[in-house]
Parts: structure tokens; sequence; C-alpha cells
């Protein structure tokens, strides 16, 4: 039975971008999951109390450092997406140069949309309407992961257009693109729909952390050799 996780040995290997694009990429990229893990797993559900208002306000109230802390990341994030989007676009151009762009751009229209819902954790910040803005924060965020969800798509179709990413990865974004357009669908609290985005993300995270995180150590593994080889050759 075929391999589908091997590339065929016929594959034409395209030119592969420089090896610090590749190295700032994938070091983003780990600052971004690690930020994103901050403000989002520890301190957005520690000081956010879904369906209750009061709680939330004066959890951000008696707390204001820290949600100053998780903005911060947020705003962290956002510049860290912009660079992935460029130097992703560097490295891969010599695959297929409007693909590349495209992938970038579409990227970028993610990061726009998480900036958009930056400014509504400003608006957050000693409001007694908190929750409301932090709701808002959150839809645009999730609908900016639908369009992140393409970015992933085509990045696997540049990755396996490369010849040079192992197969694994593409086929683990490839996974991961689908699963965030998804989970990020809106639904209605209590669906049927809604309970099985609920069930399917439980699923899908493991494929999806693994597929963004693996990504980025390959590059910088990949980067760190290229770098090793190109200083030690006469």
């Amino acid at each position: 039975m075929k391999n589908i996780f091997v590339r065929p040995a016929s594959t034409q290997i395209k030119p592969e971008g420089s090896a610090s694009a590749a190295l700032i990429a994938g070091l983003s990229l780990i600052v971004m999951a690690l930020a994103a893990m901050f403000a989002f797993g520890f301190i957005h559900t520690q000081l956010v109390m879904p369906e209750d208002a009061a709680a939330t306000a004066v959890n951000i109230a008696t707390q204001p450092n820290l949600f100053q802390v998780e903005i911060s990341l947020w705003i962290v994030i956002a510049i860290a997406d912009i660079i992935v989007s460029l130097t992703l676009w560097l490295y891969f151009a010599g695959v297929n140069r409007r693909l590349s762009m495209i992938t970038g751009l579409v990227r970028l229209v993610y990061t726009v949309s998480l900036i958009l819902g930056i400014f509504n954790l400003l608006k957050a910040s000693g409001s007694p309407d908190a929750l409301r803005w932090i709701e808002s924060f959150e839809n645009i965020w999730s609908i900016g992961l639908i369009i992140f969800g393409l970015h992933l798509i085509l990045l696997a179709w540049l990755t396996f257009m490369s010849g040079f990413v192992p197969a694994i990865w593409s086929w683990l974004l490839l996974i991961a693109g689908p699963s965030y357009m998804i989970i990020n669908i809106p639904s209605n609290p209590g669906s049927v729909f809604n309970r099985i985005v609920v069930v399917l993300e439980m699923i899908l995270v493991v494929p999806m952390t693994i597929a963004e995180l693996g990504f980025a150590i390959w590059l910088i593994v990949r980067a760190v050799k290229t770098i090793k080889a190109a200083t030690s050759s006469p």
C-alpha cells in the first residue's frame, strides 16, 4: 500500500528561500503559540466569566494589570503574525510566487481581524460592559480563525508543491485548516451543531497543535542545519 505520508521520489524540488526567513518564521510561530497559550489559556479564562457580566467587570476592575498583560500579549501575537506572513511568503516564493503571496495575504487578512478584535479588548478595560466588548473580541477572532484555516490549506498546498518539506507536515496542515474553519463556524450555544463542534474541537485540537508547532520546529531545525552547512563549507 502506498504511504501517503512519504513524498514521491519523482517530486521536483523547488528553489528554497533563505534560511533566515525560515528561522524567523519558526521562532515567531513559537512566540505566538506561547503568548496565545498564556493570554487565552490562562489569563482570559481566569478573568472572563461567560454569561456573568458583573463578575467579569469586577475581575477586570480588581486585576487591571493582569488584563493589560493579556492585551499586550495579543498585540505581540498580532506583530508576530505579520512577521510570519512576510517570512513564509519569502521562504516559499521560489515554489510558486503567486500562491506564496496569496497565502501570506490571507494570513494578513486574519491578522487585521485580530487587530480589530484587540480594539474591543481595549474598550473593555474599566468598562461596566466589559463582557460585551470581550464577547465582541471573541466573535471577531472566531471569524478571523476561519480565514486562518484557509491560510493553512494554502500553506499545505505550498509545502506539498515545494518538494523539500516533509509530506507529513503538508497533510497535518491540510487537516488543521478545515478544522479551524469548522470549529469556528458561529452556532447557538446548546444547539446540536454546537455540541458537535465542541466534541470535534476536543478531537481535532491535537492534530491542529502538532501541525502548527511541529511545522514551526521543522522550520527552525531546517534553518539551523542550512546555516551550519553554509558556515562550515570552505
